[in-house]
């Protein structure tokens, strides 16, 4: 039985043959040669290379093979531009584009890069030394490379903030409320507009650690552990394996190993107490370099801007779930309100907020946040070199941090919501209380304030690599092994107790200190709750079994094998196979809730993805290259329905298994006209596979949408194993150009069709559900419904956009450069019945809308929010840029001033905005340099903590508004709906509204200084 990849070849070994004779064909005679071209082919050890083709193509084409001493001459050359073409098995391919004048000699130093999976580029071009000769981007595909040294220079910490100056990529603090000014909080990247999970981030060449959501925080890895990153987009990046590459990929590439012992001491503080060491060192041992090595090692200890910032917030929980004591009484009533918001505005906002308020018997003042945080980093590289052709590269990296989470998550509701009026969460205290602090006073809602909660992740990741050469082929084995395990829990995870201690306002009703609660009287003694309340006093908040927890382990591990077969005219083939196995859990533990322990995604579930690729580049004429690639993905997933019946209840386990296949061919071409200009084109295919936490739901009990408001409904997860791939054909055009030896400019346009978009639908399943839950408080059958939440293939999107950059980086003096893009990304052609999953399509009309209301067609993704459904992922801007202005001297010392633009629909959900940065790299001899750096000079939203519902509200799809039903559930909005699906008809008071859907006004941090001292020893390997 022949696999796909066999059947493939041999459908394509006519074309291949073809591209081989084609390219080969014998140079045209000449009549008159009078240049030369002579050079040296050399490894990255400094070992000769014997025995490699090379090629000069041009005017005319013309073969040689190096001798045993790396040496080659062209004698007779037509004046003109070349490309010279180096190939050998066990390197990279090189190429360089020269120009030849009549009675002249061109001496060429060819240094072959040694075979890898760890960088994404296939070919090595020409690189220069040179100083003020700037390199320009001679692939096919767009690629930007970020040195560690720039992180360096603008003394960040993390990748996040550089990474946003390239055109095109969107790295930002992921959705969900996350304090800027917190170094905790996680981060999540785009390209081009796709959404997190359809950007694929790798770690040398192969796949990161993922979480179950498919994204990657890139947080955990710190600038002093990489060489570069590459950022590469668009269908003409041909690398081993493409899965989530819809828009492009992020290449994390680790700290290399040198031939010259090298190291480098760094330490720094910042303006708020942090305080930050690092240490890399790189080199060589033994005869001929035998063994290479590299390792690094970094802390970064932040006690951040906070600084103990003091917040009379939120404590909504105390009416949740266990007994409560203030100063060892035990609290029997003391609930929480939940009013309406006035009628006058509701068609302004959809439930739930704009709806409830909450209404607080108790105000403690002050509870201190800090946004604490802690992080370690380690590599350790080994590179053994048993010739020049073969060698084997061992690895480890690793990455831990710890810090607050009630910081990370710090975003307050603490003005009014939009048009509304009012706040969210007011200070109403009972009948009897008579105090200094009065009724309807405003409190922040944050629900972190006497919450404090706790995370910690640890990543790791064991790579090897082993490269060798038989024949005319060269072999690549790569074996990786990579997880992650992220812990977060509410209080101390060694006590039961949660205590907090404040001045408080308000009261409640009591039991005597020494009894208990009943249900009725207060034991022992049968006494009567009795009346208190707090003017001001010092009061100790105390409960048992409080500590919440969750645990989510993620294992990832993979194997490839790379062979490649260089042909004497430049032409080269390369056949590979990818495996990538994915499994993980999360396990829940929330005993506020009153619900049991489950897991919200089984432990058992897996995926693997396979690809087999086919490669061929050949030149169809002397200065164009051709590429052509044809990837066969399948991916097999294991997954369960009822959570692997672990919850009581949900029956017997249930596991399922399902296999998918697509293929994927790309295609591309360069045409280099001369030495400082480089065209591209590509178009191909991409794909994103189903990420695990699609695949499985948890079998759980149903959930309260809002806690303690039984009526607004219940939910569960429910599975979608079978769901289909979310599949992309693109296009990119672009062009690099140099003048004057340091400046350029670059240009892409880009086009990504996507289809079979996931898309979470929520339908309703059972309007007479009915739990304890909901009869307790009194509501009717009817009044309490169950809905079932699962993403679905509902649709598809367009990503577009332009990228430009223009610069000039001279080796001394003023440089500059402008970056920056247009972007689209969008829903369209959006089918009748997207709306509604509660009547068929036919039926769909806005009386009847009820999901993915903030997906509206030709509009990029907007802002997520509470209480409606968009995509999964942040707000596209419809713009972004970068501008810099740098001095750099003779010795080393430069100076910036950076501006980064935010535009339109951006993901702090702000209005337009620009954040200017500066450093200073001042050389202090020649080994020690001090770099004085300072981010967001401007003061742009530089609050430290974000606002819940302040942000600019996105815009919905128009909905049903009733004026009738229940009234905290259909008097605004959902009855209409709800009852229009029951047969209903509507009345003649309900009407269709465009809505606005709420959103957090994200803080970008406030403005931040640092100060390094950056040691080097024996050479800078930064």
């Amino acid at each position: 039985m022949r696999t796909p990849a066999l059947q493939r070849l041999r459908l394509f070994m006519p074309l291949l043959a073809a591209g081989i004779a084609f390219t080969g064909l014998p140079a045209l005679a000449q009549t008159s040669t009078t240049s030369a071209v002579v050079g040296t082919v050399h490894s990255s050890t400094g070992q000769p290379v014997a025995g490699a083709a090379v090629n000069l193509r041009g005017v005319t084409v013309q073969y040689a093979t190096t001798d045993a001493q790396g040496h080659f001459t062209f004698s007779s050359v037509t004046p003109g531009v070349y490309q010279l073409v180096v190939s050998k098995a066990g390197f990279l391919q090189y190429i360089a584009s020269i120009a030849t004048a009549t009675g002249t000699t061109t001496a060429i130093d060819v240094a072959l890069t040694a075979a890898s999976f760890t960088s994404l580029r296939t070919i090595a071009h020409a690189e220069t030394n040179a100083p003020g000769h700037v390199q320009i981007n001679e692939s096919t595909a767009s690629i930007s490379i970020v040195p560690s040294t720039s992180f360096v220079d603008q003394g960040q910490l993390q990748v996040m903030h550089v990474l946003n100056e390239i055109p095109g990529i969107i790295v930002y603090q992921a959705n969900g409320t996350n304090n800027g000014a917190d170094q905790f909080a996680p981060q999540t990247i785009q390209i081009r507009g796709a959404l997190p999970y359809e950007t694929e981030s790798l770690i040398d060449g192969h796949a990161t650690p993922l979480s179950l959501t498919g994204t990657f925080d890139p947080s955990l890895i710190s600038p002093y552990m990489l060489q570069n990153v590459e950022v590469v987009k668009g269908p003409g990046s041909m690398p081993t394996e493409i899965n989530y590459a819809i828009g492009g990929t992020v290449n994390f590439i680790t700290l290399e190993p040198t031939l010259e012992p090298h190291a480098t001491i760094a330490t720094g503080v910042d303006s708020w107490g942090g305080i930050t060491t690092a240490f890399r060192a790189t080199g060589s041992l033994g005869h001929n370099n035998f063994l290479q090595y590299a390792f690094a090692y970094a802390t970064d200890g932040a006690p951040g801007p906070m600084q103990n910032y003091p917040l009379a917030g939120s404590a909504v929980f105390l009416s949740v779930g266990y007994p409560w004591y203030v100063n060892g009484q035990e609290l029997v009533s003391a609930p929480v309100g939940v009013g309406l918001a006035g009628p006058k505005s509701y068609s302004e906002y959809i439930e739930p907020i704009g709806l409830e308020r909450y209404q607080e018997p108790f105000y403690v003042c002050c509870y201190p946040f800090n946004t604490d945080y802690d992080s370690k980093n380690e590599l350790g590289k080994l590179k053994f070199n048993f010739s020049q052709y073969s060698s084997l590269t061992i690895s480890f990296l690793g990455g831990q941090d710890f810090g607050h989470t009630d910081n990370t998550g710090v975003a307050m509701a603490n003005g009014p919501i939009g048009n509304l009026g009012g706040t969210l969460s007011s200070f109403e205290p009972p009948s009897w209380y008579s105090g200094s602090i009065p009724a309807g006073t405003p409190i922040p809602f944050d629900l972190s304030s006497y919450a404090p909660g706790f995370g910690s992740t640890q990543q790791y990741l064991y790579q090897a690599e082993f490269r060798t050469v038989f024949g005319a082929w060269s072999a690549l084995l790569r074996y990786y092994d990579g997880g992650n395990t992220n812990y977060a829990y509410f209080n101390n995870p060694t006590s039961s107790v949660f205590a907090f201690t404040g001045s408080a306002w308000g009261g409640g009703v009591f039991c005597p200190t020494g009894t208990a609660f009943n249900g009725a009287v207060c034991n022992p003694g049968g006494l009567a709750p009795v009346e208190e309340s707090f003017n001001g006093q010092l009061a100790t908040f105390e409960a048992l079994d409080a500590t919440d927890q969750s645990l989510t382990n993620n294992h990832q591990r993979g194997e490839s094998l790379d062979l490649d077969h260089p042909f004497n005219n430049g032409s080269n083939l390369q056949l590979s196979v990818d495996r990538t196995g994915q499994s993980g859990y999360e396990f829940v533990n929330i005993p506020t809730s009153g619900e049991p322990p489950y897991y919200s995604f089984a432990p058992g579930t897996s995926q693997v993805s396979t690809t087999e690729a086919l490669r061929f580049t050949f030149f169809a004429a002397p200065n164009v290259q051709a590429e052509f690639a044809d990837y066969a993905l399948e991916y097999s997933s294991h997954f369960t329905d009822n959570g692997g019946g672990i919850v009581a209840g949900t029956g017997p386990a249930n596991w399922q298994n399902s296999t998918r296949s697509y293929n994927a061919p790309r295609v591309a071409f360069t045409w280099q006209p001369n030495d400082n200009t480089s065209w591209r084109a590509a178009a191909g295919s991409s794909i994103a596979p189903p990420y695990l936490s699609l695949l499985s739901s948890p079998g759980s009990l149903p959930l309260e949408f809002v806690n303690g408001v039984p009526n607004d409904g219940y939910y569960e997860s429910l599975n979608n194993g079978q769901i289909a791939p979310e599949t992309a054909i693109g296009v990119d055009i672009g062009v690099d150009h140099r003048f004057r030896q340091s400046m350029f400019v670059s240009l892409d346009g880009y086009l990504t069709d996507l289809r079979n978009m996931y898309l979470t639908q929520s339908r309703l399943i059972n309007q007479n559900y009915y739990p304890t839950s909901c009869s307790s408080v009194g509501y009717a059958v009817g009044q309490c419904p169950l809905y079932g939440i699962s993403a679905e293939n509902l649709g598809h999107a367009r990503y577009e956009g332009l990228e430009a950059q223009f610069g000039d980086a001279p080796a001394q003096g003023l440089g500059f450069v402008l970056r920056g893009d247009l972007m689209r990304a969008y829903a369209y052609d959006i089918p009748q019945g997207f709306y509604c999953d509660n009547v068929p399509a036919s039926q769909c009309t806005p009386y009847h809308y009820d999901t993915n209301l903030g997906i509206l067609p030709n509009v990029n993704f907007p802002s997520s929010g509470v209480g409606f459904e968009t995509v999964n992922g942040s707000a596209v801007p419809y713009a972004m840029g970068y501008g810099e202005l740098n001095w750099r001297t003779a010795d080393g010392s430069m100076y910036r001033v950076g501006v980064t633009y935010y535009g339109n629909n951006n993901a702090f959900s702000e209005p337009p905005f620009a954040v200017v940065s500066a450093s200073i790299r001042e050389q202090i001899g020649s080994h020690l340099a001090i770099v004085v750096s300072a981010d967001n000079l401007n003061g742009a939203y530089s609050q430290l903590y974000a606002n819940q519902f302040g942000g600019i509200p996105t815009p919905l799809a128009p909905e049903c508004v009733g004026k009738y039903g229940t009234a905290l559930w259909g008097a605004y909005g959902d009855a209409c709906t709800a009852l229009i699906a029951l047969g209903a008809a509507p009345r003649s008071d309900a009407s269709v509204t465009s809505q606005l859907g709420p959103t957090s006004a994200e803080n970008y941090g406030p403005t931040t200084f640092r100060v390094q001292l950056i040691q080097q020893i024996g050479g800078s390997n930064l």
